[in-house]
């Protein structure tokens, strides 16, 4: 009997615990990573995702961005991995370092590359297209 009744407690202590971390995730800010096509394809909708896998920079600002995140919180989030672009026939590759701030209205709105090498730092935004997120860039 008493067995049975640490088993049942410790089971709904783990579901109240998972529950609770999942509500907490929906809290987060999200982050734009992209868009899909809609209506076969007559028009693109925005991506937003907690902790996304991929990225999408204007090319020369980064290109397609695969990542893994350390933190991510109501504030900022943090992460990194790599940078992949391709330049006349040539892929180019590297280590990026990226901080995802200023959130608004539930989603961030800045992302910041730091690049290895000599290459220098970039604080990119969503770039839109009649009103609609289509890219991470930096605007003239």
């Amino acid at each position: 009997m008493f067995r049975r009744s640490v088993t049942a407690w410790v089971a709904g202590a783990a579901w109240l615990l998972l529950a609770a971390s999942s509500a907490s995730a929906s809290h987060l800010p999200t982050i734009f990573s992209g868009d899909r096509c809609v209506d076969s394809c007559e028009r693109l909708v925005p991506v937003y995702t907690v902790r996304p896998h991929t990225v999408s920079c204007q090319e020369e600002l980064g290109g397609e961005l695969t990542l893994k995140w350390s933190r991510w919180s109501a504030t900022k989030a943090v992460g990194s991995g790599t940078s992949m672009e391709l330049f006349m026939g040539h892929e180019f590759r590297y280590h990026v370092r990226v901080m995802a701030f200023v959130p608004v209205g539930g989603h961030f709105t800045r992302l910041r590359l730091e690049f290895s090498g000599n290459r220098p730092s970039e604080t990119l935004r969503p770039l839109r297209n009649n009103g609609v997120p289509f890219i991470w860039g930096s605007e003239p």
